[in-house]
């Protein structure tokens, strides 16, 4: 980033009474930046929303694999190539589609060409996504260094498909106090295959209250209730 860029991140936030940031971990790195809110300012964290209310967790059928999807950029900052790794490291009975295209995508091709060949991984490109399309697998994963307040993941919960993920602080903030079960604390193959299992093996039950406490604070309601208040103090 050029000086002029850096001098102007710094000082144009400084001109404006009242800043609206992306979620905590996304406004953490730029007051820091910033280093501080200057006197009289105030600053307010408004979340991603999802349009659609929380529905029943999908029942997953015995009689097929275990359908994992990845729907997002191919890209470094998104580590896709963990998930294949993490892949390889699942029984046979899980498989894995990903949506979506990017600069990883040779490389992946290249990485899980034998899953490929054994029908586990599914390469389906870039495609229309709605929330909708999550019900047609038993869990999304994630496997970002970085996010603001990832739309995938409460696209998916909102959809009654539990998504698991690196525990990053923006999963950290969306599932830490409600739903750890579904975070990785660490950023491995092994450590995520694991969390993948434990989840497939839960029943329902165990889910259900939890991910629509969650998806319920991530309601369209909620957000425009935030921007309003913010529009009505200045």
């Amino acid at each position: 980033t050029s000086r002029r860029t850096k001098a102007t991140r710094r000082l144009l936030p400084r001109q404006i009474e009242h800043l609206a940031l992306l979620p905590t971990p996304a406004a953490q790195p730029h007051l820091a930046f910033s280093k501080g809110l200057p006197k009289g300012q105030t600053s307010h964290v408004i979340c991603n929303a999802v349009s659609s209310s929380p529905q029943l967790l999908r029942t997953k059928s015995r009689a097929v694999p275990i359908r994992l999807v990845y729907a997002g950029r191919l890209s470094i900052e998104k580590d896709p190539l963990l998930l294949v790794a993490a892949l390889r490291l699942l029984p046979d009975t899980f498989n894995l589609t990903m949506v979506g295209d990017g600069p990883l995508m040779a490389q992946i091709q290249s990485a899980g060409y034998d899953l490929v060949k054994a029908g586990r991984l599914q390469l389906v490109g870039y495609q229309p996504w709605a929330v909708e399309r999550y019900r047609d697998f038993d869990m999304s994963i994630l496997a970002s260094h970085f996010e603001g307040c990832p739309l995938a993941a409460l696209e998916s919960i909102s959809a009654g498909v539990p998504c698991v993920g690196i525990a990053i602080p923006a999963m950290v903030e969306i599932f830490g106090s409600g739903a750890p079960f579904l975070l990785a604390k660490e950023r491995s193959a092994e450590s995520l295959a694991k969390i993948v299992q434990t989840v497939a093996a839960m029943s329902h039950d165990a889910m259900q209250q939890d991910l629509v406490r969650i998806a319920l604070r991530y309601q369209v309601s909620n957000f425009s209730k935030h921007w309003l208040q913010l529009v009505r103090s200045c």
